[in-house]
């Protein structure tokens, strides 16, 4: 399912152009997310004061401003997001502010959202990142895009501009939206087909490159293409997609030297439920050229819990994920999966140490909701390499310790996460978190040191 080249270069022209125009006209504004009023008639509850700028009446319209700050401390022990085994402790204070606003007249909506982000650290600096920091991006343009669904009645529509795209479990396309900045920010199109047995979005994408003090201009030098399609109508969820990363620019270095870079990612996502029981599972393989090598690859995740019909909601579940890595290492074949374009930030332990490449990860989950108010959470996982000979790779997707011999072995240890959330208020939540990890064969074999590790972090959000 390639999409032919006069859809992507119509995509391509059409998310460039829109971009360039949102961000020019409207980058000095701060526009939102429309969320429905609540009712203000007699007999009915009182609308909170945020309520006031939701769906407010304008010209031919309604404006809807949104707004939130988020705050978080973390402490690092023996690790931090430059890697593993680091020889300090690192305290960070993380500070995100986003302002925005929507305006809707009928199906079509304008969006354009402002975003700062900054950190203080006692051993952490902006110099420490030679390239984009991920953890300070001055006042900028977050999102800014145009949509119109269903246009005249069809069942086509669009979304064309700067934006965020997450599909389902976020394990394909996902924001990453716990770092500080959000992982992928994209000037991007969006075709849209919407039917009775199907929805289709058609993509074309250039992920943005985040600029500490200046605005966000600049791309990466790869391009994205892609279709992702829901099927209706079934008794249990079934989306397909394909996803194309390209990169003509020569300089993608493979195990039998340099070239170009065309990546096809193609798979399904399914999703059922019956009887407190849910079963899930995404599964994706990857075939192309890396430089001068052949790609065959192969990522999957898979998982079944339970809810107990209790009113605290006692959920017991257990998860596999997997992502190929390369056993042959100089064969001129890359079989290291890439992890596409999908978070990780919730999916392969808290502490973020690996990313959804050359990787095996058990996890075992429990979770209780005491009220409407509080959440309770606890996750082991079991972590592993799919191939002894590949690296070990960390949360930016670059590799930090290799034994091409594979005499180091496989395990790369075990994480505990505890996790709690508490509800104040419909604007204001409380999240806090420890996380521990018991170091494995591997990083004990190989060079750099094996310690064992503490996160914590407390964070406060406020929103509306």
């Amino acid at each position: 399912m390639i999409m032919p080249s006069t859809m992507i270069a119509f995509l391509r022209s059409a998310s460039l152009f829109f971009s360039s125009a949102l961000l020019s006209g409207l980058g000095s504004l701060a526009l939102g997310a429309p969320v429905a009023a609540a009712p203000s008639g007699s007999g009915q509850p009182i609308p909170s004061w945020s309520d006031r700028v939701k769906e407010v009446p304008l010209g031919p319209g309604r404006l809807s401003i949104d707004f939130s700050v988020r705050t978080r401390f973390e402490y690092f022990n023996d690790f931090n997001i430059k890697g593993y085994a680091a020889d300090r402790n690192t305290a960070l204070l993380l500070l995100r502010t986003q302002l925005g606003a929507g305006y809707r007249v009928g199906d079509a909506r304008l969006y354009v959202q402002l975003q700062d982000a900054r950190f203080w650290s006692d051993s952490l600096e902006r110099g420490d990142f030679p390239g984009s920091c991920p953890y300070f991006d001055a006042l900028d343009v977050r999102q800014a895009y145009g949509e119109w669904n269903r246009i005249g009645a069809t069942p086509l529509g669009f979304k064309i501009g700067r934006q965020s795209i997450s599909y389902r479990d976020k394990r394909i396309f996902g924001p990453g939206d716990w770092g500080n900045i959000g992982r992928y920010w994209w000037d991007a199109a969006i075709l849209k087909v919407e039917a009775e047995r199907l929805r289709l979005d058609l993509l074309y994408g250039r992920q943005v490159r985040s600029e500490a003090t200046q605005f966000d201009r600049r791309h990466f030098d790869f391009e994205m293409a892609g279709a992702y399609a829901r099927l209706r109508g079934l008794p249990f969820d079934l989306d397909l997609f394909y996803v194309l990363r390209y990169d003509d620019s020569g300089k993608v270095i493979g195990e039998s030297g340099p070239g170009d870079q065309r990546t096809h990612t193609v798979g399904l996502y399914s999703r059922a439920e019956a009887g407190g029981f849910d079963f899930g599972g995404t599964f994706a393989g990857q075939f192309g050229r890396f430089g001068g090598d052949d790609i065959r690859a192969f990522g999957g995740h898979v998982g079944v819990g339970y809810t107990v019909s209790h009113p605290w909601e006692p959920r017991l579940a257990l998860d596999f994920s997997y992502a190929s890595g390369d056993r042959h290492p100089g064969d001129g074949v890359q079989e290291t999966f890439d992890g596409v374009f999908g978070a990780i930030d919730t999916l392969y332990g808290r502490m973020n140490l690996v990313s959804w490449k050359n990787l095996e990860d058990y996890q075992l989950s429990f979770s209780l909701q005491p009220s409407e108010h509080w959440r309770l959470q606890l996750e082991g996982h079991l972590l592993g390499l799919a191939a002894a000979e590949d690296a070990w790779y960390w949360s930016s997707g670059s590799p930090i310790r290799r034994d091409p011999t594979g005499r180091s072995g496989r395990m790369l240890g075990s994480e505990i996460d505890t996790l709690l959330t508490w509800q104040i208020t419909s604007s204001v939540e409380l999240y806090t978190g420890y996380a521990h990890f018991f170091a494995g064969e591997f990083p004990r074999s190989t060079p750099g040191g094996s310690p064992d590790t503490n996160w914590f972090f407390f964070q406060l959000l406020f929103h509306f």
